[in-house]
């Protein structure tokens, strides 16, 4: 209900932009790396921080579900997803990086390697 009436499906669409693609490096404070991590979306998309240790996964790894409450790093419930088995594929292009900040889409910030995170949202599996 909160989407709907929040205007959710009524979202305007975007204007200009740059695209940009995975191993990209934007000139934006903080150079940040463009991870690819389809699966939610073809173009899902993280940034990855190396000198500030940290990881925005957006929706490609959430720490909290949207449909039942359960907190933890895991992906987004099936409902949610282009392709369920492409988003555990792209918990691969995480599970390697130095972070120990992950700042996802949905949920708290998680503090602790990123192998872990990935591992535990693997175990969750999709939802």
């Amino acid at each position: 209900w909160e989407l709907v009436s929040g205007g959710g499906l009524r979202m305007p669409a975007l204007g200009g932009y740059t695209p940009i693609e995975h191993g990209d490096q934007p000139d934006v404070p903080g150079r940040p790396a463009v991870i690819g991590l389809p699966g939610h979306t073809r173009g899902s998309i993280g940034f990855f921080l190396p000198d500030r240790g940290a990881c925005f996964s957006g929706d490609a790894l959430v720490t909290l579900n949207l449909l039942t409450g359960h907190r933890g790093p895991q992906l987004l419930g099936r409902a949610f997803m282009e392709d369920s088995r492409q988003a555990l594929a792209s918990l691969d292009q995480l599970a390697g990086l130095q972070a120990g900040t992950l700042l996802p889409g949905h949920g708290d910030p998680w503090h602790g390697s990123m192998s872990d995170a990935v591992a535990r949202a693997r175990e969750a599996g999709p939802s």
